[in-house]
């Protein structure tokens, strides 16, 4: 098994974040406002805290960001009354580290905030942002399909991104490239498109800010990522963060944040170091998963926490065994995106 990157002391040494806010234009584009927090201004950058959480084949996709002790004159930019951010407005947040892994996180739009006041004297301004196709459409004159689509599924699909103005992530080789008599009209939900689509070919599929996600649970696909080098190898000393536990289908583990984890479509894959783990203790009658003999897992759903004023700084995440077992804890038996 090959190492694809390992930490070093340097890597991991010095956070570095950046949380800014944008406004969706008409185009589809986004026009930055402002920089709310970045690393590069300290001490002078407010403190914010994070919790994200990333599932593969979920609907929902959910950040809760913490900001503290704004100006009020940015405030009065970002609410259009006392409890209501305006609508459309993207947040975009970066983090990891000075001299190592720096990149996005979350990306989406802000379903709500709210005010709360801490320890007497602090002010915190919480936004509360899920990611979906319908907050990704949110605001958007085409957020319904009306169009002539292509005369093959794929044509379909990228038809509908078109349409919709968003991004494709992966769409699978495997989808059914049988051709049609004729042009398809399509109007109304586009989410009840993709799913059809979706069932039609045995398969699955998710919106992330990387784009729309579209493949089949099993293939040659998804086998050759998961069989393939882990794009990450974690031990004690590069990373990995207290003592990794073995789970029924898997193993749990926390490392120190690492943007590069993503729950995506094909899988990712990682390593860990197997005298590490600590098993998990074994009941009469119960199936529990054997340890992969190589210590490589799947990505099924990923956590970033983090505080720039040196809390939490760190990435959870749900790992699996194999293939089949990631998929079946994703749902299979009903479509994430309903």
């Amino acid at each position: 098994m090959g190492s694809t990157s390992l930490f070093s002391s340097a890597a991991i040494f010095g956070r570095k974040y950046q949380l800014t806010l944008s406004d969706p234009a008409d185009d589809g584009t986004s026009v930055e406002i402002f920089t709310i927090s970045d690393s590069d201004s300290e001490p002078e950058a407010l403190r914010i805290t994070f919790d994200v959480s990333m599932q593969c084949y979920s609907a929902y996709w959910e950040a809760t960001i913490d900001i503290y002790n704004m100006d009020v004159t940015l405030v009065d930019k970002l609410l259009a009354d006392a409890s209501s951010i305006r609508q459309g407005l993207l947040v975009t947040l970066k983090a990891g580290y000075q001299n190592g892994n720096f990149d996005v996180i979350w990306t989406g739009p802000v379903f709500q905030a709210t005010w709360a006041r801490e320890n007497v004297v602090d002010f915190k301004l919480s936004l509360h942002c899920i990611f979906s196709l319908v907050s990704a459409l949110s605001g958007s004159a085409d957020a319904a399909i009306n169009a002539s689509l292509g005369t093959n599924q794929t044509e379909i699909i990228r038809s509908i991104l078109r349409n919709l103005g968003l991004k494709a992530d992966f769409i699978s080789q495997d989808i059914n490239q049988k051709k049609l008599s004729r042009g398809k009209k399509m109007f109304g939900d586009p989410d009840r498109y993709l799913t059809w689509l979706a069932e039609d070919n045995q398969m699955v599929w998710f919106l992330s800010h990387r784009g729309l996600a579209i493949g089949p649970l099993l293939s040659s696909e998804t086998d050759n990522a998961a069989s393939q080098d882990p794009a990450v190898i974690y031990t004690p000393t590069t990373g990995l963060l207290d003592t990794p536990v073995q789970t029924q289908n898997g193993v749990n583990f926390a490392v120190l944040l690492d943007p590069r984890l993503q729950a995506r479509m094909p899988l990712m894959t990682v390593a860990i170091d197997q005298a590490a783990i600590r098993e998990l203790k074994k009941q009469i009658g119960e199936l529990i998963l054997p340890l992969d003999q190589n210590g490589i897992y799947i990505v099924g759903a990923v956590r970033h926490v983090g505080d720039s004023r040196g809390g939490p700084w760190y990435t959870a995440v749900t790992g699996y065994t194999r293939i089949q077992d990631a998929l079946a804890w994703g749902g299979i038996n009903a479509n994430i995106n309903r």
